[in-house]
């Protein structure tokens, strides 16, 4: 093959302009979901009443990865099945403009108003039973 660039010429010029690369690619190729043993080993979690932030209805979500400074927190999902919620939290490797904080949000679009049982990956297993929510 003659005149193609070699596999270590490519890898070079990757990492020469990885720094330049949009940021989130890092985050995004190492976002995990975490389960309830890493949850409870790095700090545990806890929820907040829902309220109104940038014009939607969010969960005050109470995270920090104690012990794994290099963590952020990529994103909160939340799941509805009945009259319960079901919370999931994915964290990344940090980098610019990762969310750091100790609490974020997840978003309640689409779970209509009432009475709901909080839980951590399992919906009705009551030893990751984060709460009770009232959405207005």
């Amino acid at each position: 093959m003659t005149g193609s660039p070699s596999i270590k010429r490519i890898l070079l010029i990757a990492v020469m302009f990885a720094p330049m690369a949009h940021a989130g690619v890092a985050g995004w190729l190492t976002s995990e979901a975490r389960d309830w043993q890493f949850i409870q080993k790095s700090g545990g979690v806890k929820i907040g009443a829902p309220l109104e932030k940038s014009g939607r209805t969010v969960l005050p979500v109470g995270y920090w990865p104690e012990g794994n400074s290099g963590l952020a927190v990529r994103k909160v999902e939340l799941k509805r099945s009945g009259s319960q919620i079901v919370i999931r939290i994915y964290t990344q490797v940090a980098e610019k403009g990762s969310d750091t904080g100790r609490v974020h949000y997840g978003d309640l679009a689409g779970i209509p108003a009432g009475r709901y049982a909080v839980y951590y990956e399992t919906a009705g297993d009551s030893a990751k039973r984060l709460g009770e929510i009232v959405i207005k």
